[in-house]
């Protein structure tokens, strides 16, 4: 397998190396020497190897948290790495550092450069620091001995002792930002491992086994499950697909558009405010730095969050094909086939998805996972609902979890026409109940699951209209 060649930063220093496409970031950081940042559990979900990247993105440096050991070391290329070791200035620790030891917010260490890592990504990036924003930064960082009451006394400390403006930076960072920003963006790799940098660079591709994008899920399956593609072609640094915009009544969403990006668009929050909440409670805040809408639609997940939202808007895809250079819209109905399998045509890749904004339809979301963060679902589902004179004229729902693809219920259209009352409420989530078959697994059995679409479908008519069960 013939490396990759890419040059980089970490802590300020540059490094040019050669790398494997199946090498992790962490692991290149290991043989480096740097030991700050922790292999726990190799799947992203500890956060014990939590390092910042700096890249640049519309002409401004920007640094977001990830989670180094499911993150591809070819993707270091033209970035700036920041670990626990380079935050210290003339060999004193960086207050973030000292609020954590003055705490009492560390007791083995071994997850503590992550959760330092975590914290001082969320000072450098907010204007305003809150017990909200505080667990969201730390949501994906696991610690088994400290005891996460002192670990948030060390947050709200050093949330109280410096703002936005007088945050400290190491010296280094606006050298390496200046020198990010004069380097002009190209594509890179090799047959083994190619990253385009343009939609002109993606068309000459010609041979690939793995598509990535987000690439969250690509080292989970080198390392635990022997995957090995001979050609891996990653589409995560395309300019040109990366952008959300509002037009003709829809949305739309480029395939490169990270959660976090979705999450935090003003945009999004206008017209269809409910992705951005549904996106909050889907995996942790580093690996939604990374992860895309795009790439949880591709993998087909019959338990993916952001497909059951979708479905019940009425989703399209536009699908890009990079081989023939051609253009087709699909509904994303149309796009699962069965388990793991889509309508994919060879060369295909998800250009955008576009949202029909209906202002006149409310939406809820709802999912029921062990966890409220980093967790996937046993069940979820959304409901998308109009009501004209007490009478619902329109409705939709998909289920997650019950199928082996995301599951649009058809059957539930009878119930237009009928009075919102909170006996048809309940005669939905009853029918719809006794017409799914989910199976029985570890997170739950097939009458549980049952239970749970009934109990979803309650609640979501109590979101959304609350006075119906109110005698």
């Amino acid at each position: 397998m013939q490396k990759i060649s890419i040059s980089f930063f970490i802590n300020g220093i540059n490094y040019s190396v050669e790398v494997s496409p199946y090498l992790s970031a962490l692991e290149l950081l290991k043989s480096l020497g740097y030991t700050g940042p922790k292999e726990g559990c190799g799947e992203g979900d500890c956060g014990a190897c939590t390092v910042l990247v700096g890249s640049l993105v519309n002409n401004k440096v920007e640094y977001k948290t990830i989670t180094s050991c499911i993150y591809p070391a070819v993707r270091l290329n033209g970035k700036h790495i920041v670990t626990s070791e380079g935050l210290q200035t003339n060999k004193e620790l960086h207050p973030v550092q000292v609020s954590v030891l003055e705490n009492h917010a560390t007791q083995c260490g071994y997850c503590t450069p992550g959760i330092v890592m975590s914290l001082f990504g969320y000072f450098y990036n907010s204007d305003k620091y809150n017990d909200e924003g505080i667990t969201e930064a730390l949501e994906g960082n696991l610690c088994r001995c400290t005891g996460y009451v002192s670990i948030r006394n060390s947050a709200r400390y050093s949330a109280k002792i410096f703002s936005k403006k007088d945050f400290p930076v190491p010296g280094y960072f606006d050298r390496i930002n200046l020198l990010l920003k004069n380097n002009k963006k190209e594509s890179y790799g090799n047959k083994n491992y190619y990253v385009p940098s343009s939609l002109s660079e993606l068309y000459k591709v010609k041979k690939y086994d793995a598509i990535i994008n987000g690439g969250t899920d690509l080292m989970i399956a080198i390392k635990h499950k022997g995957f090995r593609p001979e050609a891996i072609l990653d589409i995560s640094e395309i300019d040109e697909l990366n952008f959300i915009k509002y037009q003709n009544d829809s949305l739309e969403i480029g395939s490169t558009v990270t959660l976090s990006q979705i999450k935090n668009s003003e945009t999004i929050k206008k017209h269809f405010p409910v992705l951005a909440s549904t996106i909050k409670q889907m995996a942790s805040l580093q690996i939604r730095n990374v992860a895309t809408l795009a790439g949880n639609i591709a993998n087909a997940s019959p338990i993916a969050d952001s497909t059951s939202l979708l479905l019940t808007a009425n989703t399209k895809l536009k699908l890009l094909n990079f081989l023939m250079n051609t253009e087709r819209i699909i509904p994303l109905s149309e796009f699962f086939i069965s388990y793991k399998k889509t309508a994919f045509n060879e060369g295909e890749i998800i250009k955008s998805i576009i949202i029909p904004v209906q202002n006149d339809v409310r939406f809820s979301f709802e999912k029921t996972s062990k966890r409220k963060a980093v967790d996937i679902s046993t069940v979820n589902s959304a409901l998308a609902v109009k009501v004209e004179n007490n009478t619902i004229t329109y409705i939709n729902l998909s289920l997650g979890g019950i199928a082996p693809t995301p599951y649009l219920c058809k059957t539930v259209k009878n119930f237009t026409g009928k009075e919102l009352s909170e006996e048809t409420v309940y005669e939905i989530a009853e029918t719809i109940k006794y017409q799914i078959h989910p199976i029985s697994d570890i997170r739950g059995s097939g009458n549980y699951r049952k239970e749970l679409v009934k109990n979803h479908i309650i609640k979501h008519f109590y979101k959304l209209y609350p006075q119906i069960f109110i005698k």
